[in-house]
């Protein structure tokens, strides 16, 4: 099952079915997002990584892998390896993921459009 979610700030997502029953890949997909909003830029700490729109891709594919692109907020981020080992260990970190492969990417860059409307609120950016 594909399942794309083309709307900016949120990533691109893509469920394939196969190996796994397509419902259990929406589980997992969503799954792995919970766990995407559990991990913080030490520099930002009142939004997530995933709400602040540093997550591109998500691919959760049929062996239950996870493909995942990501950026930071600067390309000198000085907790860029933090940040990096914890979406790693997050998405390692959800039942039934089989392996995670994980990429820093930094086009397109950065920038506030990309993080969304709850993003927003929770640094008090919209009411």
């Amino acid at each position: 099952m594909k399942d794309k979610i083309n709307t900016p700030p949120f990533p691109e997502v893509k469920c394939y079915g196969g190996l796994a029953k397509e419902k259990d890949l929406v589980i997992l997909k969503e799954n792995v997002i919970q766990a995407l909003r559990q991990v913080f830029d030490p520099e930002m700490d009142s939004i997530n990584v995933y709400d602040l729109g540093l997550i591109y891709l998500l691919d959760v594919k049929e062996d239950s892998s996870v493909y995942c692109e990501h950026t930071l907020t600067s390309m000198v981020c000085p907790f860029a390896d933090q940040i990096c080992q914890d979406i790693s260990d997050a998405i390692k970190s959800v039942d039934g993921v089989t392996s995670v492969e994980r990429k820093l990417v930094f086009e397109p860059i950065f920038t506030m459009d990309m993080v969304s409307e709850d993003g927003k609120m929770m640094m008090g950016l919209l009411y």
